[in-house]
C-alpha cells in the first residue's frame, strides 16, 4: 500500500493539512499493496501534482470526519485501483482527476464512493 499525504478538502468545505491518504488495489475483494510505480500508471498527474508520496511509517493525520471519498479505478472487470480522493466534488481539481481518468486506456471503469461524516463531529462543529 502507497501513502501518500495531502490537503484533503471536506464536502462541508473544511481543508484538512497533511491527511493521510491511501492507494491500494482490490484484487478478487481482498487489499493488496502497490508500488509507486504502479500507481504511477493509474495515477493522474493532477493527483500526483497534489499529493507527495510518505514512507508507511510517517506519522499523518487520520481523517477526523468519517471516511474519505475514494475512487475506484478498475483495470479489469474486477480488480481496482483504490484511491483516497482528496478534491472537493465541483472543484477543478476534481473535474480534472476524472477527466485525466478516463482518458487513460489502462482503466476500464471508474466508481466513486462519497465521504462519510460522523454525527458526533457534525454536532459538535454545526450545533454549538
Amino acid at each position: 500500500m502507497a501513502i501518500y499525504k495531502g490537503n484533503y478538502q471536506s464536502d462541508l468545505g473544511i481543508t484538512f493539512a497533511s491527511i493521510k491518504l491511501e492507494v491500494f488495489s482490490v484484487i478478487d475483494g481482498n487489499k493488496s499493496n502497490t508500488s509507486e510505480a504502479f500507481d504511477a500508471n493509474y495515477l493522474p498527474e493532477i493527483y500526483k501534482s497534489h499529493t507527495e508520496i510518505v514512507p508507511l511509517r510517517f506519522n499523518l493525520c487520520d481523517f477526523p470526519l468519517g471516511r474519505q471519498r475514494y475512487a475506484k479505478l478498475f483495470y479489469n472487470s474486477i480488480d481496482y485501483l483504490r484511491v483516497d480522493l482528496p478534491f472537493s466534488p465541483g472543484s477543478n481539481n476534481y473535474e480534472q482527476f476524472f477527466t485525466d481518468t478516463f482518458a487513460n486506456i489502462l482503466i476500464i471503469s471508474v466508481g466513486l464512493e462519497g465521504e462519510l461524516i460522523s454525527n458526533d463531529f457534525y454536532l459538535r462543529r454545526f450545533t454549538e
